[in-house]
């Protein structure tokens, strides 16, 4: 197995695959590799890419506020690539790094004829949403609770989600 199946089989996304199914994913995408500082994503891009970082780390921003760092495994552009809507942060190599990646269409092809395989890539990104999900309830209601936002702003980002603020 070469690095970008031994990458992918230990990335939360994929580690469900098979061998074979591995195999497979790695001929949709392709590597690129960039420079440290060099602009992996940029914030508000159109983005039709799911990536995985192969080797390297990743800076991640949203209007220049650092978020964190991504790692070997990890991978971006998922939100991207299930809604269609621009990147919602920066990505930014932090070293020379290389990135897996894999266009939309060639995922949505994958879900249509190899329906197991693209179950498992689908489910483990929902987990991975609703991860984040409930990490980012846990913060509004931590800052909610620090009386850090007032109602005002608590009612419109409920609204904006389309949830009954008073449950």
């Amino acid at each position: 197995m070469d690095q970008v199946q031994e990458v992918l089989k230990q990335s939360y996304l994929f580690r469900d695959m098979t061998g074979d199914e591995l195999e497979g994913l790695e001929h949709m995408g392709t590597l690129k590799e960039y420079a440290e500082f060099e602009a992996i994503l940029k914030e508000g891009e159109v983005n039709d890419q799911l990536f995985v970082i192969i080797t390297g780390t990743a800076s991640v921003a949203m209007e220049n506020t650092f978020l964190g760092v991504l790692d070997v495994g990890q991978h971006f552009g998922e939100m991207a690539l299930l809604d269609g809507k621009p990147s919602a942060a920066n990505i930014i190599a932090n070293q020379d790094t290389t990135v897996f990646s894999i266009p939309h269409e060639k995922i949505t092809t994958l879900v249509s004829t190899s329906p197991s395989s693209g179950h498992k890539i689908l489910l483990a990104l929902a987990r991975q949403l609703c991860v984040r999900l409930r990490k980012t309830d846990a913060i509004f209601k931590d800052a909610n609770q620090r009386n850090l936002l007032d109602e005002t702003e608590m009612t419109a980002f409920m609204s904006d989600l389309h949830v009954n603020p008073t449950l």
